[in-house]
């Protein structure tokens, strides 16, 4: 058989893998598809694994040798290099990213999950990503889903969706470690070891730590450290041919000063640990049935305005699916799923406050010809608000609490078609649901002297607050470009939100009272975003890769309700309408180096006035980001590898808050067995 007959025979092979989702979803092997196709391959769209061009919705990979490349230490410094993110650092380990320009302090709009079970964090409505317990070198790529994808993922994946994929220990045997020194005082270690057999079993250990000084404040607080730590275990097993056992846990601790909602400074401790099982089960006829139970916990102490809030939040989901083929051109994915929230504390909120979801969800993938399919999702998820015991007499005249049902449909819609080898078009539109936080819901704490005077501030949430609602149109193209190896992706897209929410602190709805002042959630009125997005890379000369993308965004306040509309978070003039990202990295033997960049236009953050207790604007300047790393392989285990992030300029303001972002230059030095 001659190479090229034998190539096209493993490309027809691969082929008919991926299209028997039962028998290729339970181990994916994302490194040998991406060989043989030349791009990454995701089940982050449908549920089934596909090659990210032909997915329904827009995708961006980072990759695993992206990763290691980049020589960066952290998930939001390496997403900011990715068209159409908004990334802003509020300090070490501290940073809000934001999907298509829909971005603020705490950004509850990105659903982020790690290895599909979600990190972020129910009750302030966000994530924590140096909380996230994963190390950089067991992941085995990032898939950014642009635009609202609720339909698969339920709630809150609004404007988009992280998906964190670990690598799986029943193909990959890792067993690495990696010391990192730098500025501030920064030392990084991460530790990762494989034990069992390929193909039968495989048990993952790790363990990260990180200690830094914080960047420097400009307000009254301790700049003070940031310190993490977390030990994961991740054990998967075959218990047949067609069975599949996969078990996880980890613990960990977080503690840094923290700039919250509108920017005040505070001091955070957060730990958090979770343990989950998935049991596969490949039943033929009846398709790929999967089990999917997990628990998070997280113990919260958080220091504001003076006054300690702390509080336990519980999160408990348990879903069933079944990936099913119906004949060659038809895909079937209905899912169950139940989920449980809460927050619990006697000062913090008057006790137990949470929700119950019962959700039901239909994926439908119809290969309507050899080049061209269309899918379909639709989910309802239907919420059940609860309290365990009545509010006190004062927050009870500020926002009675009420017992609540929500039921709201989701829906995802993707058309794609291959107009030729080298060209597809993609044509989708969605509707998403972004749920109030549990504090929009039922926060209930008092500030003994307020911002204002000696007087009592009340801090409420309210029960009867609205959910956010987006729609979002989106046409996108990509083009694969063979002279360079590379390819070009456009997208132009629109997105309709309704009911925005202003959480306590950001809402602007300050008010005095006979006996004080109070702080709380409400919703304003609606705005919408147009955008574009348009991203080109490939092989410029022998050993020598380039990418250049540049992204346009405009809100709209639409027909929001006047200055109250513009004091929360998300306004027009907060979002960024230019960013250009830029990098070259070249190899040679033992050696590579590269340069990234990213310049973005001038936009607003939002700061809390500590004198009136009212929220005020700042200015954010454009301004420019330049990393430069490079890395040298000693044998074939052993690799250096040195950056300095932000190399044009000692401190960048990206944000109202207190803190400039400050240069950075790390040594690493990793192990690899």
């Amino acid at each position: 058989m001659s190479s090229s007959s034998h190539r096209c025979a493993v490309l027809i092979a691969a082929a008919f893998a991926l299209a028997a989702p039962a028998a290729s979803a339970q181990v994916i092997d994302y490194d040998t598809f991406q060989q043989m196709f030349g791009e990454p391959v995701t089940a982050a769209a449908t549920g089934k694994p596909q090659r990210v061009s032909q997915a329904p919705v827009d995708i961006s990979i980072v990759t695993h040798d992206d990763i290691l490349n980049s020589g960066l230490d952290n998930i939001p410094d390496i997403l900011r290099f990715v068209a159409g993110l908004d990334v802003r650092s509020y300090g070490q380990g501290d940073a809000a990213v934001g999907i298509r320009g829909l971005n603020s302090a705490l950004n509850p709009n990105v659903l982020v999950l790690l290895d599909g079970r979600q990190v972020y964090s129910d009750d302030y409505g966000l994530t924590i990503w140096s909380a996230i317990p994963v190390a950089l070198s067991e992941i085995q790529q990032i898939e950014v889903i642009k635009g609202p994808n609720a339909a698969l993922y339920g709630f809150n994946a609004v404007s988009g969706v992280i998906n964190i994929v670990t690598r799986n220990p029943l193909l990959v045997r890792q067993d690495s470690l990696v010391v990192e020194a730098g500025t501030q005082n920064q030392a990084l270690g991460e530790a990762v070891a494989t034990v069992g057999r390929p193909g039968a079993w495989g048990v993952r250990l790790t363990a990260t730590g990180f200690d830094a000084q914080q960047f420097r404040s400009t307000s009254p607080m301790p700049d003070g450290r940031v310190q993490n730590g977390h030990l994961a275990l991740d054990g998967r097993f075959k218990l047949s041919d067609r069975i599949e056992l996969d078990l996880s846990g980890s613990l960990g601790t977080l503690r840094m000063p923290y700039e919250v909602d509108v920017s005040n400074p505070s001091r955070y401790l957060n730990q958090i640990n979770s343990v989950r099982g998935i049991l596969q089960a490949d039943l033929r006829r009846s398709g790929l049935w999967r089990l999917d139970a997990y628990r998070n916990e997280q113990r919260t102490n958080l220091d504001v305005l003076g006054t300690t809030f702390h509080w336990r939040q519980a999160t408990n989901v348990m879903a069933l699916s079944d990936l099913l083929a119906l004949g060659k051109n038809h895909t079937l994915r209905p899912s169950l799923e139940y989920r449980d929230v809460s927050i619990s504390s006697l000062a913090t909120f008057e006790g137990r406050l949470g929700y119950r979801v019962a959700s039901g969800s239909l994926m439908w993938n119809w290969h309507i010809s050899p080049n061209l399919s269309l899918t379909n999702a639709l989910r309802i998820d239907s919420l059940a608000l609860y309290r365990d015991r009545p509010l006190s007499d004062v927050f009870d005249k500020i926002a009675p609490f009420r017992n609540r049902d929500i039921t709201v449909p989701s829906f995802n819609s993707g058309l794609v078609a291959s107009l030729s080898a080298n060209d597809i078009v993609r044509l989708g539109a969605a509707r998403a649901t972004r749920l109030p936080s549990l504090i929009d819901f039922g926060l209930a704490a008092e500030i003994p002297q307020g911002p204002i005077t000696t007087l009592r501030t009340d801090v409420s949430g309210d029960s009867m607050v609205e959910p956010t609602t987006l729609d979002s149109l989106d046409l996108g193209y990509d083009h694969r470009i063979p002279a360079i190896d590379g390819a070009l992706h456009a997208s132009v897209f629109a997105n309709f939100i309704h009911d925005l929410i202003g959480s306590p602190l950001s809402s602007g709805s300050l008010r005095a009272e006979a006996d004080g002042y109070v702080l709380q959630t409400r919703n304003f009125g609606s705005t919408s975003n147009y955008g574009t997005e348009v991203t080109i890379g490939g092989q410029i000369a022998p050993n020598l890769h380039g990418k250049l993308g540049y992204a346009f965004n405009i809100l709209d306040n639409g027909n929001g309700d006047g200055a109250d509309h513009d004091a929360i978070a998300l306004n027009p003039r907060q979002t960024p309408q230019h960013v250009v990202i830029g990098g070259l990295d070249y190899h040679h033997g033992r050696w590579s180096t590269g340069f990234d960049l990213r310049w973005q236009s001038s936009y607003e953050d939002r700061t809390l006035n500590a004198v009136t207790g009212g929220v005020i604007s700042r200015q954010i300047e454009n301004y420019v980001t330049a990393n430069l790393h490079a890395a040298v392989s000693i044998g074939p285990h052993f690799n250096l590898s040195g950056i300095v992030e932000q190399l044009n300029a000692s401190h960048i303001i990206e944000t109202g808050g207190s803190r400039a972002v400050e240069r950075r230059a790390l040594l690493s030095a990793r192990l690899s067995l």
